[in-house]
């Protein structure tokens, strides 16, 4: 169960543990997408969320975007703990509502490899009212598996006006931070899809039958 309410409203705080340990194999997928309604006296809504995988394990958390009504102000805190044993592939997404009026967001996702910091990827805007790319993601995948992967093609298909993606590899770690921008929600979510396809290829020939 992700909230009581099914949604975001004014004043909630949501905070989620997942800890994945010894060999463990987990894939986590929303159910849909997670609606932020309107913010009143300026009091928005907050998420703390935290992945923690050790000891050989891998997680998969693909969550359904944040869908973010007018006069919505969310903000959200990530944090990814992994060690040199283990992978995980985090999503993250949000998708503006179609209805005009202004929306605030601002999102920090922090990851942690072998007990150190070393990445910060934060992701924002405040107030505004429109915007031809309503919708931002975030695909960050930790892990040898993700060592050797061509992301020319997946460039080429999210290049177009509709979608724009960005790959970057991770210095201090193995892995890659993936950003995209969209106008709406259905090409934000063929980019996610695409990604996944593509790093799912990548891990199942890394390890074998």
């Amino acid at each position: 169960m992700q909230s009581a309410t099914s949604g975001l409203i004014s004043g909630e705080r949501l905070r989620q543990r997942i800890v994945v340990r010894d060999e463990g194999r987990v894939r986590l997928i929303g159910q849909g997408a997670m609606p932020v309604q309107q913010a009143r006296s300026e009091e928005g809504s907050t998420e703390d969320l935290r992945l923690e995988v050790t000891g050989g394990s891998h997680l998969e958390f693909v969550s359904e975007p944040r869908l973010l009504f007018p006069n919505s102000r969310f903000n959200q805190v990530t944090t990814v703990s992994v060690d040199s044993s283990s992978g995980v592939v985090l999503v993250d997404a949000v998708v503006r509502h179609p209805d005009p009026g202004p929306v605030s967001y601002l999102s920090e996702t922090r990851l942690v490899f072998d007990g150190e910091v070393v990445a910060v990827e934060r992701m924002g805007f405040e107030s505004i009212a429109e915007h031809r790319f309503g919708a931002t993601v975030l695909v960050l995948a930790v892990g040898e598996f993700v060592a050797g992967i061509d992301w020319t093609p997946w460039l080429r298909r999210h290049g177009a006006p509709t979608s724009y993606g960005a790959v970057s590899p991770l210095r201090q770690c193995p892995g890659i931070s993936l950003r995209v921008v969209a106008v709406d929600g259905r090409h934000a979510r063929q980019a996610i899809d695409d990604a996944l396809s593509i790093l799912l290829h990548s891990r199942v020939r890394s390890t074998g039958p």
